[in-house]
Formats: structure tokens, sequence, C-alpha cells
């Protein structure tokens, strides 16, 4: 079974214990689609070949499923497959019992100023790293036969990585947790020189924010709880700070759209999420069919109210009762098929 990547928080886990003894770095946070290259291999072991599956966010990309088409671009699979094999022989001679190997990293790119691209738009929207599309890698999972699958030590996958000339998330800066916490936000992307692209100019094309997490001693299991934390300049956050100025005597209204709790949850509707969710499920055009709008918009009813509960907790939710969160669920879903439409 594959692995499935977890959703990076905006602050540590509960459960998450620091080391004073680890490194801790800094590492740009790439704007694109969360993409997975897991290689198994079939036949004799003397003889075996790669074979090769690939995961969006929400599970195995189909045959039928374009995605952003990483399978047409030219520059990409064709180049980036024969090193993922080298580095799946390299972890197989280092691991006999080694079944399977999953390569976590972000797709991105697709639009540059002023050079041409093959694609009809880029993965998202905001940042400008490259005419074509690029995956940087910055998680490797090992599955070894009849043992629990396993993320490696970041700095194992930066060594493979630069040992097989495959692009991966470079530190800003390294140094102790409380440090690299404090790093500025803001900054330009670092993307474009590192692909040999002549940069925008100064202020024009900011990093979407910046991923925290140690260089090693990290709780390695496939699970949430892995001390791993992001932060995004305000232009990609992906919910509106709630002022508590908002009348609260609105608890008592009958009209479910003067509820207060749908005024939170407008918050974290915006062009940002419409446009995480995509990257996630993949494009929507203007012929995609009303079933397919209808997941989408499920889709990002349920990727906020996760990040709402897990801002707020469901004490305000639990006391609003039954009938108004019927009432407000219906409003807060109309108000997600419209965001769909306006950003998709």
């Amino acid at each position: 079974m594959d692995a499935k990547y977890p959703k990076i928080p905006l602050s540590l886990p509960a459960g998450v214990k620091l080391k004073k003894t680890v490194k801790w770095i800094v590492t740009e946070k790439v704007h694109g689609a969360n993409f997975c290259i897991t290689t198994t291999s079939e036949g004799p072991a003397a003889a075996a070949s790669p074979v090769h599956t690939f995961n969006k966010r929400t599970g195995r990309i189909a045959g039928g499923d374009t995605f952003f088409n990483f399978r047409q671009d030219t520059t990409l699979l064709p180049i980036l497959l024969p090193k993922v094999n080298t580095l799946y022989s390299s972890l197989k001679d280092r691991h006999p019992s080694l079944c399977k190997v999953q390569v976590f990293g972000e797709l991105f790119g697709g639009a540059y100023p002023d050079l041409p691209s093959m694609h009809r738009a880029p993965v998202q929207r905001g940042v400008m790293y490259s005419p074509n599309l690029c995956f940087m890698a910055f998680d490797i999972c090992v599955h070894l036969a009849e043992k629990p699958a396993m993320f490696l030590d970041y700095a194992d996958v930066m060594k493979l990585c630069h040992e097989y000339d495959m692009l991966c998330a470079e530190p800003l800066m390294t140094g102790s947790y409380q440090n690299c916490m404090a790093f500025k936000l803001g900054f330009d992307s670092t993307i474009p020189k590192r692909l040999g692209l002549a940069p925008p100019p100064a202020g024009t094309n900011k990093a979407e924010g910046i991923v925290v997490r140690p260089l090693s001693g990290d709780n390695n299991q496939c699970s949430a709880e892995r001390a791993l934390v992001k932060f995004k300049i305000a232009e990609f956050a992906e919910a509106a700070v709630y002022d508590n100025r908002i009348d609260r005597n609105a608890l008592s209204a009958s009209s479910v759209s003067q509820h207060p709790l749908l005024w939170v949850l407008k918050g974290y509707i915006n062009e940002s999420r419409v446009q995480g969710l995509i990257s996630k499920m993949g494009p929507l055009d203007q012929e995609s069919d009303a079933e397919t709008l209808s997941e989408y918009a499920d889709a990002l009813v349920t990727d906020a109210m996760d990040d709402y509960f897990n801002d707020y907790g469901r004490d305000e939710w639990d006391a609003a009762g039954s009938d108004a969160q019927q009432g407000i669920m219906l409003a807060f879903g109309g108000m997600c098929a419209e965001a769909l439409d306006k950003f998709k």
C-alpha cells in the first residue's frame, strides 16, 4: 500500500518533542502540486526492471488523468525517471528487502516571463519558476518487506538527490529550531536561479513561504506526527484572519447568513485554497461536468472545515446545534461552489 504524504501543519504537532542536539533547516516552499513517484520492481531479483506509478495528494493518478500534462512534457519524465531508477537500485543494494520507494516532491512550473511554454497554464499561479514542468523532491519513503514504511532523514534525501542529480529542496539556513522559526518571509524565490533562468525583477516573484524541519532525527514514521511546519506569506494564506469584533449577538440570529460561524468559515475560502485544491485533484476547465464540480466543492468544504477545527476546536461548532449546523453547511457549500467557479 502506498504511503500518503501528510499535510504539513502551520504549527508543530503536540506529540513532537524537540531535541536540542538536532540541527534544523529552512527550505523554500514551492507553490505547486504534491506529486509522488512510486517505484517497485517486477521479475526475478537479478533482472528486475523498475515499474513506476504516480500519485497526487488525493491518490494514484489514473492513466486517463492528465494531471497538468506531466506525461506529455518531454523535459520531465524522460529525464527524471532514469535518475529515479538509479536511486532505487542504490537503495535496493543497501536494503535487499526493499520492495518499494516513494519519492515525494512538488510538481511546479509551466510558465515564465518572455519564454515560450508548451503548457496552457502553470501548475500554480503567483510564483514564476520555469516554462517547463519541474519536479523538486522533498522526502523519500522506503518500504522494506514486513516492516512499516519509513521516511529517510532529510540529510540522506539530499545526499541521494545530489548523487543522482535530482532537484531537491535545499537549505536556506541551518541552525537551531528557534533561529529557523525566526527566518524572515517575503524573499524572492530562489528556484529560477537554481534552474539557470534569469530571475524576474527584485520584489516581483516572492517565494510562497518556507518549511522548517530537522536535518536528521525526525520521527520517520509515515504519520502526521512529524517535525515539519510551514509558513506562508499573506498572499498565499488559505484563510483570512477572523476579526473577533464581528457582532457576537448574531449568534442568536435566526438567519444563517448572519451566523458568526459562517463569517468565520467564509474566511477559509479564497483563491489560494481553491488553487491548492486544484493542485491536489487536478485542473478544472469549462468542460468539467456538474458531478465533477460537485466533487470539488465537497472537497473544498472538507479541506476548509478541517483547518477550521484545527484552528478553533469543536466547542463553538457543537454549541450551535444540529439545525444551525445544517443551514451553515448548506450555505457554506454554496460559497465553495461560487469560489470554484470564480477561481478555477
